[in-house]
């Protein structure tokens, strides 16, 4: 049943980030259940950035353009049980490049992990049925930006179930990245995430945690 039309109007909107992609589709994976939803007004450079990363082709299947620069990490929708697919997903498209700071085999493996473990969590803590990703490499800047979305439980939701008392969602995610914070009881937790950020600290990156109430 559809309960009303949702126009997706890009009429100002010349530039979009291609890792935010991943957020765009979450949404509208989301709203597009009990909605109509059209796309309107789609500049040729926003569109240009949704046909190359699979965006148009995933969503409307439409043809996805060949990628010259070879600078995408491909929009990707896996189910939450999927996570040996996300797996791969994580070797073919993000470790392989070249851009990524030189590193052993061993550690190479370690941060696969850590980036295996936030989808894990969106599962497990987040309670969701999809997580979405997607990237862009940026050569010039010598700069990769890579996302993955879920729509589920927020880490203030987790942590207000798990300990009765109120925080603030900036508050939450400082303490979910800390090591052996965990809403799970009697299991140590958080060392993943505190590897890949001090990982991404020494080599001038940065971790952002958004999260964006959805209403159903």
């Amino acid at each position: 049943m559809v309960f009303e039309e949702i126009v997706l109007d890009f009429r100002n909107n010349i530039w979009f980030e291609a890792n935010l992609v991943s957020v765009l589709g979450a949404i509208y994976n989301q709203i597009v259940k009990t909605n109509y939803i059209e796309v309107r007004n789609l500049q040729r450079k926003v569109e240009d950035i949704f046909r190359i990363n699979g965006f148009l082709c995933a969503l409307f299947d439409q043809d996805r353009a060949y990628d010259k620069y070879n600078t995408t990490i491909k929009y990707k929708e896996f189910n939450s049980d999927e996570a040996r697919s996300f797996a791969e997903y994580l070797r073919n498209e993000l470790l392989i490049n070249n851009e990524l700071p030189k590193m052993s085999e061993r550690l190479k493996k370690e941060i696969r992990g850590n980036i295996e473990e936030i989808f894990q969590n969106a599962r497990i803590h987040g309670n969701c049925d999809k997580v979405f990703s997607c990237g862009q490499y940026y050569y010039k800047n010598a700069k990769i930006d890579f996302t993955i979305t879920d729509i589920g439980d927020t880490i203030k939701d987790k942590y207000e179930e798990r300990f009765k008392q109120k925080i603030s969602g900036e508050d939450a995610i400082k303490w979910a990245v800390e090591p052996n914070n965990t809403t799970k009881v009697g299991t140590p937790g958080g060392l993943g995430i505190n590897l890949l950020r001090d990982f991404l600290r020494i080599n001038k990156g940065k971790v952002h945690d958004i999260q964006v109430r959805v209403f159903k």
